[in-house]
């Protein structure tokens, strides 16, 4: 059966129609039947997760092949440009045949990752179903013995070229990505890892379809094999980025900040909170300041749940837990920002074993997609600078900025200043000495999507955060 490309794309255009971004997903199929020789099934395409995705990465089938789907359920996880997101169903539906490999990397928007079916009786008619988009196949030269043959008339011309009609076929038997000579079709990633652990590529078959090589087949490829070695279907693999790999996180990481200072509008609001109290409290080595500071996000979160809130386009939705990411620069200058699920609900020790778990691995490039994922609000803390004003990460519609400690000199609360008239008529005011302290501060700076998060909202969150920070007991009030 053969398709013109406009055909094909309006086939897949109207097979699923989705609706996608933070922690839901939508499916409403529309389109059940493109192959008349198939039982009635659906297309499931990769969705577009942000709003800068392009492609993403198939980090982990949470639904295996067979099984049944009901709304609510998460299908998989997927890797964006800086996040792994969860892909929830909202439908009931069978998974008939899984298209796309767990851990496939770089998977466009739109492409065909799954089929299926409504009736778990039809799931048997695509045991052997592959889905390939191939140009159509040159026509054939003709034999020498027929060069002296009349030349026969030429044929009407096609009603599109060739190289425009695609078809949908299955890959032949014991094709391989690298069955060329001296070829080897893998990505960039796999290739690295190769070359790391001393494998040989050359005619080894991936789990992707038409037997590409991606990074998490190189577990079922012995050191040095290559010819006639076949790859099975794994996880992703926590290992070292090559350097062409941080260059492209950075290149996404700076495209994802400007467009989000130009399409977000920013408002930032400032406050100075005392430390003393809670650096004196501090009796545990495990447990820092950062910690704290989190916490104390996340309870005035909890306080003023309007800021823990994300901009979906058309409508706020709102989240019942905190999922804080920090954001920390590891030593070749990567921004990465690790997540802590559900803070507000966390001991202090609980969080900090999780914050210096997660430094760890970002350090060593081993971050897992449950690390890595977007969480509710972000907060950056930051070493050597007294204050600065952080860029948000959308679909998230706030982050926290808190800089360095530094002493001040500060009058009690309950200070009274006297007036004293100078010989000259002049006017001075005279504060007592048990009046004046040397107190330890930080700046604090909040960024707010004026869109989700109004001035007084903002304005209440930073004073429920400010009074938490200072008098931590505020936390269980």
């Amino acid at each position: 059966m053969m398709f013109t490309k406009e055909t094909m794309s309006l086939l897949l255009r109207h097979s699923s129609r989705y609706t996608s971004f933070g922690y839901a997903r939508c499916i409403e199929p529309i389109s059940k039947r493109l192959f008349s020789a198939l039982p009635p099934h659906t297309l499931l395409q990769m969705p577009k997760l942000s709003p800068t995705m392009e492609h993403g990465n198939l980090a982990k089938w949470r639904k295996k092949q067979g099984e049944s789907v009901s709304p609510g359920e998460i299908i998989a996880d997927v890797e964006t440009d800086k996040a792994t997101v969860e892909f929830e169903a909202q439908d009931n539906f069978h998974i008939a045949k899984l298209l796309v490999a767990e851990g496939a990397k770089e998977v466009k928007v739109g492409d065909v990752i799954a089929i299926t079916v409504e009736d778990p009786g039809s799931i048997s008619a695509f045991a052997d179903f592959v889905l390939e988009k191939a140009a159509a196949a040159p026509p054939k030269a003709e034999a020498p013995a027929a060069a002296t043959a009349p030349a026969a008339a030429a044929p009407p011309p096609p009603s599109a070229p060739a190289a425009a009609q695609t078809a949908i076929t299955a890959i032949p038997a014991g094709f391989t990505a690298s069955s060329a000579a001296g070829t080897v079709l893998a990505s960039p990633y796999a290739k690295f890892l190769a070359k790391q652990q001393g494998k040989n590529l050359v005619g080894a078959a991936g789990s992707y379809p038409g037997g590409f090589i991606i990074a998490a087949d190189l577990d079922k490829i012995s050191a040095g094999a290559g010819a006639g070695a076949r790859a099975g279907v794994a996880g992703p693999l926590a290992t070292a980025m090559s350097s062409k790999e941080i260059e492209e996180a950075r290149t996404l990481y700076a495209l994802e900040m400007q467009r989000s200072k130009q399409t977000v509008p920013h408002y930032y609001l400032k406050a100075e909170c005392e430390v003393d109290g809670v650096l004196s409290a501090l009796k545990s080595k495990d447990i820092d300041l950062a910690d704290i500071i989190m916490k104390a996000a996340a309870a005035a979160s909890v306080k003023v749940p309007a800021l823990n809130s994300m901009w979906m386009g058309e409508t706020i939705r709102h989240f019942d837990r905190v999922d804080i990411n920090f954001i920390i620069e590891t030593p070749d200058r990567l921004t990465l920002q690790p997540l802590i699920r559900g803070v507000e609900s966390k001991g202090l020790s609980i969080i900090a074993k999780e914050r210096l778990a997660a430094m760890e691995n970002a350090e060593k490039k081993l971050l897992s997609p449950d690390q890595q994922a977007l969480g509710t609000m972000s907060v950056s803390l930051l070493d050597d600078v007294l204050d600065s004003s952080a860029v948000i990460r959308p679909p998230q519609s706030a982050i926290l900025t808190v800089g360095s400690m530094k002493k001040v000199v500060k009058m009690s609360k309950d200070a009274q200043l006297q007036k004293q008239m100078g010989a000259d008529g002049s006017m001075s005011y005279l504060l007592d000495k048990k009046d004046v302290k040397i107190a330890t501060v930080v700046h604090a700076t909040l960024s707010c999507d004026h869109r989700v998060v109004d001035g007084a909202v903002g304005a209440a969150w930073m004073a429920a955060f400010k009074g938490h920070l200072e008098d931590p007991i505020n936390m269980l009030r």
